[in-house]
């Protein structure tokens, strides 16, 4: 055992001592009320790199430096000793500075002994680690970040750590231990049953270097530490990006954390039997995604509901769009997602997966079956997709159509007469070997917001939000049966598949667009372009003459320049693509950039400024051979 060799130990002047009191960990203990030893550089639990001092002081009230011995012992954890030293009469009242031999990585203890002549000591003991790299533990995130009482919460720590290292993680509420373990164990995330009462609660995460011996538990508090104050609250606030509102959905489970159904039929059971909330079929596990919550289902798990999450009234199947957050991982043919089915097998919906690989619904009422694949061309596993089914009986029919992320894939119309079915029945989500992934949110629309049985309108808008947050202003596919109740029009107008059909003299407009310094971003998708007879028009909204008119004939008009400019876009007869920029040039232009397709017009016009309003309207002539057919709009603020 070496003895007083690879240690310094030195006077530090008066100005050191000064300035070197950022972080203190005194330990206090009476050595004859005289004699006390202060460890400035390292705090119980905390971490040294090679090369690192440890700083030190002896407080003493004796006036002879030769009264005092001082002892430091270096242990494993286990209380072995590897290396000591001692000093004869030290300088007290000053820094003092102790270099340590080098060490290999790991958990030690130093101790302090000051005796004096007469037997009587005082101590002071520091757990460390010996550590090569940097410790640190970044954020603690929540999931979901808005918090009920009783809900499954997923927490999460990001940290700061050396490459192929594999610290100890230890988690507590406000003094209480909730768990503890390994990185490789996954204990950077912890499911957190929320309390059952409102109120801040407060979780610290401690981060040690190593993990104990196996079977043991750290006894003291590590030195790298954070914590974050919870609030739970008593009622949910919904993100710009879940499905809403709850009034137009009949079942609705947004996954944060609890499998509550948030829809009507769900508000109407509260409390009651079948229960307002799905029944957990073996161990779905409640995961992050990026910036989401869900929960995982493998092998068998998945969930129950004993009663139909489709609308019925009067025996009859009303309209209903099927939408849910879903990430594949694992999945073979006929492997089936979700299951509905009446007591009277009248009624049977099964989401499945194909051959290929992708996802397809079977109907089935009475004894007429239908089945629609969805034939989306970008489904990749374990990335999460919204898809949407969007189901519409009619007399003597039914239509089927099928969007991914917001934009519709297939359309499908199928001979089936309406029978009578029964509305009692029970759903299945998950629970076959043949899939395995993790679910977002599902939701089953039902009724927009005047209380009209149909299907979901807003599947383009919802897919665009999640998508461009609070960038977005408008969007909408036309995917319902009514029109939207924010757009004047005039004339011949409907919706039909998915598109906005404008037939003869008609014209709609937008509402008004507030400008802002960033600029606005417009986005049409035609089917198949402008018609020679249709006309796209920006105007200011105090005034009803346009500053730009955009024709389907190719030609761009601007009157608000001198002489009425024109310029041609031969693209415009062609494209489906059109999309209008605007942006500020300086304080008294603007830039407008119009695109068709590949082909694009920049213009420099006067501003009207940064809080005029914008309105963007578009007419079809009455003596137009053919309609003008738009499949989606868009509307953004630049970023």
């Amino acid at each position: 055992m070496a003895r007083s060799s690879g240690i310094i130990i030195y006077l530090l002047s008066l100005i050191l001592l000064l300035s070197s009191c950022g972080k203190l960990a005194v330990f206090t203990q009476p050595y004859e009320e005289t004699t006390q030893i202060e460890i400035r550089s390292l705090e119980e639990g905390g971490v040294l790199n090679k090369n690192d001092t440890v700083t030190f002081l002896i407080h003493s009230a004796q006036k002879e430096e030769q009264d005092i011995t001082l002892m430091i012992t270096l242990c494993l954890h286990s209380g072995e000793v590897i290396w000591d030293t001692s000093l004869e009469a030290p300088v007290l009242n000053e820094d003092l500075e102790l270099l340590l031999p080098e060490l290999e990585t790991g958990h030690y203890l130093l101790k302090f002994t000051a005796a004096s002549p007469a037997g009587s000591t005082s101590e002071r003991t520091v757990n460390f680690f010996y550590v090569e790299g940097s410790y640190r533990i970044l954020g603690i995130t929540s999931y979901p970040p808005i918090i009920l009482p009783l809900t499954d919460t997923l927490l999460k720590v990001e940290l700061s750590i050396p490459d192929g290292s594999n610290p100890y993680i230890r988690w507590s509420q406000d003094g209480n231990l909730i768990s503890q373990g390994s990185l490789a164990q996954g204990l950077d995330k912890i499911n957190w049953p929320a309390p059952n009462k409102e109120g801040i609660y407060t979780i610290l995460v401690e981060l040690f270097p190593f993990a104990p011996p196996q079977g043991n538990e750290y006894s003291f508090k590590s030195d790298t530490t954070l914590n974050t104050e919870l609030y739970i609250l008593s009622n949910t606030i919904l993100q710009e990006s879940d499905l809403q509102p709850e009034s137009s959905y009949l079942s609705l489970f947004h996954f944060n954390g609890d499998l509550k159904d948030s829809g009507v039929s769900g508000k109407e059971k509260q409390g009651t039997i079948p229960a307002a909330e799905l029944e957990a079929i073996g161990n779905p596990t409640l995961v992050t995604i990026q910036d989401t919550v869900g929960y995982r289902l493998s092998a068998t798990d998945g969930f129950h509901l004993p009663r139909l999450i489709l609308p019925v009234k009067d025996g009859i199947l009303l309209p209903f769009t099927l939408t849910m957050g879903l990430l594949t991982e694992t999945l073979k043919p006929d492997g089936e997602l979700i299951k509905v089915r009446s007591s009277d097998d009248s009624l049977n919906l099964v989401v499945f997966f194909d051959a290929s690989g992708n996802p397809a619904a079977k109907i089935r009422i009475a004894d007429q079956e239908v089945i629609a694949p969805a034939n989306f061309t970008n489904f990749n596993k374990n990335q999460e997709h919204f898809i949407s089914l969007s189901v519409l009986p009619r007399e003597n029919d039914i239509a089927i159509q099928w969007f991914l992320d917001g934009y519709q894939s297939t359309a499908s119309v199928f001979t089936l007469d309406l029978k009578k079915i029964t509305g009692e029945g029970e759903t299945i989500i998950g629970g076959t070997e043949l899939f395995s992934g993790v679910i977002t949110e599902l939701g089953v629309y039902f009724q927009d917001t005047q209380k009209r049985a149909t299907v979901n309108p807003d599947i383009y808008r919802q897919a665009m939000q999640k998508k461009h947050s609070h960038n977005l202003i408008y969007a909408r596919g036309f995917d319902g049966e009514f029109l939207s109740e924010e757009l004047s029009f005039q004339g011949d107008i409907k919706t039909a598949g998915g598109f906005l059909v404008l037939s003869g003299d008609a014209s709609l407009q937008l509402p008004p667009l507030p400008m802002e310094e960033r600029g606005l971003h417009i986005e049409l998708i035609l089917e198949p372009a402008l018609t020679p007879d249709s006309r796209i028009a920006l105007l200011w909204e105090e005034s009803e003459d346009p500053f730009v008119t955009i024709a389907g004939s190719g030609l761009i008009s601007l009157p608000g320049l001198p002489n009425g400019a024109e310029e041609k876009l031969p693209a415009l007869k062609t494209e489906r693509s059109l999309t209008i920029s605007l942006s500020s040039a300086d304080e008294e232009t603007m830039k407008l950039v119009i695109t068709a397709g590949v082909q694009s017009r920049e213009f420099i016009l006067p501003s009207a400024g940064a809080a005029a309003d914008l309105k963007l309207k578009l007419s079809h002539l009455a003596a137009a051979d053919k309609p003008l057919i738009i499949d989606r709009i868009m509307l953004l603020y630049n970023n």
